[in-house]
């Protein structure tokens, strides 16, 4: 069955608060952000990811995606990683549908899942928030043949 999710990214913090994020369910994108020599910022997608406990899941240390950014960062100067976040009420299949039909529509360099196929009937995200200037404001994904 079709479904439509809506996600507003309303939170976002540095990549070293993490200590600051929410103990709730929610969806995640991290970006590396660099200062143009235009004195422009230009944000680089990273990695999207999921967690029932935004907190205890980044705080960890064992976030592929965050270390990842983080090492980009480190490689290069000028460069600070940032986390915008939507929190998510809906069950954990429709979490886990959310996070692959984005990483489907947008093929995160840090991520490795749902690159090469959506497994879900056809689902629609809209994405709006303060936060959500790396995406687009509607992704679409239908079902892929293995």
């Amino acid at each position: 069955m079709a479904k439509t999710f809506d996600l507003v990214f309303d939170g976002r913090m540095n990549g070293d608060a993490v200590n600051d994020l929410p103990s709730k369910k929610g969806i995640y994108c991290i970006r590396t952000t660099i200062e143009g020599t235009d004195k422009r910022y230009y944000p680089t997608l990273q990695y999207i990811g999921k967690a029932d406990d935004l907190l205890n899941r980044l705080s960890s240390g064992k976030d592929d995606g965050l270390n990842g950014a983080l090492q980009i960062a480190k490689k290069t100067p000028g460069t600070f990683v940032t986390i915008a976040f939507a929190l998510f009420s809906g069950t954990e299949d429709d979490l886990l549908r959310v996070e692959s039909c984005l990483i489907f529509c947008t093929n995160p360099p840090l991520n490795d899942q749902s690159t090469e196929g959506f497994h879900y009937e056809e689902t629609t995200v809209n994405i709006s928030g303060q936060y959500a200037s790396v995406f687009k404001s509607k992704y679409v994904a239908e079902k892929t043949e293995k």
